[in-house]
């Protein structure tokens, strides 16, 4: 994609932003828009002025590629520190094990492998959370009619309401992990994250066992 395509499709954007929430004209828009950039200038100006210790040290030493993967990698943690806040009084361990719980729902019925490739959790791992799942009385095990040596997982009760209560907590941590991005840049990164997600999916399906050096050498084709 070229640079005046990306330009076009932001702009598009924008004026996707602009639409929901106003019915003015061209002109409008371009009195918004001055606006929108006049704020997201002073945001920059002001978030300078404020930086931590370590995005100082992010922004000053690595090249681009190193930030983004240091940034992912503190955003990451982030996620893990705010979701246990989120699921502590739901006696679910991990964001995790509420993906493994979401993941359930929405395949209904599922064999392990299934839940596996779904989760993108380690065999091992996924077991052992629905091991403990199952303790907990979330979800139950019951041989699969098409396949008398297979058996299925699915939720109980008990674990259909904890994943109601569960969502209504990812709900505020969904809040809370988008900080203060406008809805133009929460829109722009969706389509980044999906097109990322695409990328790693591919190579996952691919082969998940694949060498690093291997998946690059992928990437590059």
């Amino acid at each position: 994609m070229g640079k005046e395509t990306e330009k076009i499709l932001q702009l598009l954007n924008y004026w996707q932003a602009f639409t929901r929430q106003n019915e003015g004209d061209i002109f409008s828009f371009a009195k918004w828009l001055t606006k929108i950039a006049e704020e997201q200038e002073q945001k920059v100006e002001n978030d300078s002025s404020r930086d931590s210790p370590s995005q100082k040290y992010i922004h000053h030493t690595y090249s681009i590629d190193d930030q983004l993967t240091l940034l992912w990698g503190r955003l990451i943690r982030y996620t893990h520190l705010w979701s246990r806040k989120a699921l502590q009084n739901l006696h679910i361990n991990s964001v995790e094990e509420y993906g493994l719980l979401k993941s359930v729902q929405l395949l209904k019925k599922a064999r392990k492998s299934e839940l596996i490739k779904f989760s993108l959790l380690e065999s091992t791992t996924c077991f052992e959370m629905i091991k403990r799942l199952e303790k907990a009385g979330y979800l139950r095990e019951t041989v699969d009619t098409l396949d008398k040596r297979s058996r299925l997982v699915s939720l109980t009760a008990k674990g259909k309401k904890t994943i109601v209560d569960a969502d209504l907590q990812m709900k505020k941590l969904s809040n809370l992990l988008m900080g203060d991005l406008d809805e133009v840049q929460k829109h722009e990164l969706l389509e980044m994250l999906r097109q990322l997600n695409v990328f790693h999916e591919n190579l996952y399906q691919a082969d998940k066992n694949a060498s690093l050096d291997d998946m690059l050498n992928q990437k590059q084709r």
